[in-house]
């Protein structure tokens, strides 16, 4: 009879030959197949703020509906808890009044919460619509679908630096020659207020040096440059980076935090993989390493029934009449 070690040897064997490998696709491509960072819109009150219940009966219905594909989730936070953590809230410490609405972001590869942006009491009808949308971010889900990325451009109050604007332009225009997919610039002013939640993610003041990133997949914003910082060189590397091959070391997830915006299944639909069909061909691998891995399964609930029966045989034979 195969003894037990051997039996799990083979099973651990069949199953990671079954496990789809990420490095069947490029990063950027890989990136359409993660979960987005799930963000936090936190109301902390104390639990018996009457005014504090109308707000989260409200903010809960908008979760539900204009906001059912924000990458963000609802939470009650007691203000008076002795077991809260501030800091996965973002927050050093407790609001120094309540109620209060805050925004946390959540980088999930890292576990790690910062603070995004707050309202007091909470957020009103137009900062809703806000905090989900804006023309930046509309244009995002236009563009990443079928480029590399997006090269998200802020310029400092006084104007576009020179040098960082050439380095931008050579940039983009080197990559479209180069690549079919190619890149765009994506120019947001700090003085936008319909931008407040995409300024607020990303950390610009209305004051300081122009800021640059690369946005790609489903809004997975990349180290940010500023000032001197940008140069054409470092976003080459990065865009390299894109363009190479997924691994566990090198993930999408490795590589920046997703901006809260929202985004449809839909959109996935119309993504152009990068080589060759390979965004499809991953997807029709994982569906069917998950059917290698379900008969894998079965056949070994087979193998030890049969070796369980046969071993009793075995036994009784052995047993004297």
């Amino acid at each position: 009879m195969l003894r037990y070690g051997h039996a799990v040897t083979i099973f651990i064997f069949l199953f990671s030959r079954a496990v789809p490998a990420c490095d069947k696709m490029t990063v950027r491509d890989a990136a359409f197949r993660e979960e987005r960072d799930m963000h936090r819109l936190c109301l902390i009150a104390k639990p018996d703020d009457p005014q504090a219940e109308a707000m989260a009966k409200r903010l809960d219905a908008w979760f539900g509906t204009a906001a059912s594909d924000f990458n963000a989730k609802y939470l009650r936070v007691d203000i008076g808890d002795p077991k809260i953590q501030w800091r996965d809230y973002g927050l050093p410490s407790a609001p120094p009044s309540a109620p209060v609405a805050v925004l946390a972001g959540f980088h999930a590869l890292e576990r790690q919460a910062f603070f995004i942006d707050h309202w007091e009491p909470e957020p009103g009808d137009e900062d809703l619509d806000i905090l989900t949308d804006s023309p930046a971010r509309q244009r995002l889900r236009q563009e990443l679908p079928r480029r590399i990325a997006v090269l998200l451009y802020i310029p400092s109050a006084e104007g576009e630096n020179p040098a960082a604007a050439r380095a931008i332009e050579e940039t983009a225009a080197y990559w479209n020659r180069r690549e079919t997919a190619g890149m765009v610039i994506l120019r947001v002013s700090r003085a936008d207020k319909r931008e407040r939640l995409l300024l607020a993610f990303v950390g610009v003041k209305e004051n300081g040096a122009d800021w640059a990133a690369l946005a790609f997949g489903r809004g997975k914003l990349m180290p940010p440059m500023q000032g001197g910082e940008i140069a054409k060189g470092r976003m080459d590397e990065q865009i390299l980076v894109l363009l190479g091959d997924c691994t566990c070391l090198r993930s999408p997830s490795s590589l920046g935090v997703d901006i809260p915006m929202l985004w449809d299944a839909a959109i996935d639909d119309g993504v152009i993989a990068l080589r060759a069909d390979n965004l499809a061909s991953a997807f029709a691998s994982a569906s069917g390493s998950w059917n290698a891995i379900t008969s894998t399964i079965a056949a070994l609930i087979a193998f030890f029934l049969i070796a369980a029966i046969a071993g009793g045989a075995i036994l009784w034979r052995r047993i004297p009449a």
